[in-house]
């Protein structure tokens, strides 16, 4: 009896800590791509103050399938994050512009928020997340 209780409570722990883990989970669609050539480079922001000094808590180097490029974010704590990103073209590792500073690259941010004369505001882009699993797209212009 003794032994049954304790696999059945090791079942629970298991069920339970299995059920946590993919709940937290953030699903990062970078849609738009017109060609697979290089890849996409994506970061994760978690506040306002990184966001205005380029300093990312995650940044990965994607593949590109179909058009879109696909980035998933498990074991964040709940809070508030953006994300930015853009096709590397030439696998360069860097947004390449033109000599007025115009992205020559597509690029894009979570909640596709547009900038004027510059990338978006953390307000603009940033997003919420809890422990319910959370999609977004992003469109790469």
């Amino acid at each position: 009896m003794k032994g049954t209780l304790t696999v059945i409570a090791l079942f629970l722990v298991t069920i339970i800590s299995f059920t946590k883990a993919h709940a937290e989970t953030i699903q990062v669609e970078m849609v738009g791509l017109k060609n697979a050539k290089g890849h996409v480079l994506v970061q994760l922001f978690a506040s306002e103050d990184d966001w205005k000094n380029e300093k990312s808590i995650k940044n990965e180097i994607l593949t590109i399938d179909g058009g879109k490029s696909l980035w998933r974010l498990s074991e964040l704590p709940p809070g508030e994050y953006a994300i930015r990103c853009f096709h590397d073209k030439n696998d360069n590792e860097k947004l390449d512009s033109n000599f007025l500073g115009i992205p020559k690259e597509p690029y894009g941010f979570s909640n596709n928020a547009r900038g004027r004369m510059g990338p978006p505001s953390w307000e603009a882009s940033m997003f919420s997340f809890g422990s319910e699993s959370l999609t977004i797209e992003i469109e790469l212009n």
